[in-house]
């Protein structure tokens, strides 16, 4: 290959959007590309004009270059269970979790990395469960709960180096389903006074969640509130209300937070209002940690 490309690439697969990495032999990040999926990533037969779209200029016409995926690239029928995930408990992932993907293009060798997924409850998680492996390969020995907060969240509960058991809470979903409610766009995240003084109300009487948002909307409409203001206000609620549902998680353990940028930091100040000290790692650092981990680096 030249000097643009490598071999092998990274990709993690959202609904709507997908994000590769061009990753050098040794594992080092040698450039980053995001692409969008819109309507056809719910489509099985469109990941690989999707993928191929977005990754053309990397591919060398006299090779193949390994590609692995995490994440769901359609509808979850696309999957069959073996590629959906593993039953917990079991590591969260190893060099025996790749589904292969037959793909028209020769010169794109593609792999599916499998998930987790639980009985009871029901649970299933795709990339972040890369992202738990990435986290125990730098932090060996962790005994504790992860939370793994972004699109969706998820706590799992790890020791020996496997998930035990895991939960999923779809906290941003329902922040942005309530900001939209009240006509509110997306803004910056933010944690202070106001997002924890509603943290604490929810988790003290999370039933009231929903008159919360009511009073809300009513001091918009009376301009007693800004869209900012609001805005930290319902995800304070939101992630009080996670934290309630999962206090059996949390409680006496030690804690670990993956999340992105300001998000984590909105999370650290809320398990902070607890008296919990969370050790914090960067979502993607421990997506691409979680990749290598996969590929034995």
């Amino acid at each position: 290959m030249g000097d643009r490309q490598s071999d092998w690439m990274a990709v993690e697969w959202q609904e709507e959007s997908l994000t590769v990495w061009i990753m050098a032999p040794d594992g080092a990040m040698k450039d980053r590309l995001e692409g969008a999926t819109g309507s056809a990533g719910l489509k099985p037969d469109a990941l690989e004009p999707v993928l191929g779209a977005t990754i053309a200029a990397h591919l060398a016409d006299d090779a193949q270059t390994d590609i692995l995926i995490a994440g769901s690239p359609a509808r979850p029928g696309f999957w069959d269970t073996s590629v959906a995930g593993r039953a917990v408990p079991c590591p969260p992932a190893d060099t025996q979790v790749l589904t292969p993907v037959t793909m028209r293009d020769d010169r794109m060798k593609v792999q599916l990395v499998t998930g987790l997924t639980q009985t009871a409850p029901p649970a299933l998680m795709l990339a972040d469960s890369l992202r738990v492996a990435g986290f125990l390969a730098q932090t060996p020995g962790f005994d504790g709960v992860l939370c793994l907060s972004g699109a969706r969240s998820h706590w799992a509960h790890v020791s020996a180096g496997e998930v035990v058991s895991f939960q999923t809470v779809l906290t941003q979903t329902l922040v942005e389903a309530a900001l939209g409610a009240l006509g509110i766009g997306p803004g910056p995240v933010t944690m202070g006074e106001l997002g924890l003084a509603a943290m604490e109300d929810v988790m003290s009487r999370p039933e009231r969640i929903g008159q919360k948002i009511g009073s809300n909307a009513a001091q918009i409409a009376l301009g007693k509130a800004g869209e900012g203001e609001s805005r930290e206000a319902i995800l304070g609620a939101f992630i009080g209300l996670e934290l309630a549902s999962m206090k059996p998680y949390w409680l006496g353990q030690q804690v670990a937070l993956v999340a992105p940028g300001a998000l984590q930091e909105a999370y650290r100040i809320a398990l902070g209002g607890l008296g919990l000290a969370p050790v914090t790692a960067d979502a993607e650092e421990m997506l691409l940690a979680g990749f290598r981990a996969v590929r034995g680096l």
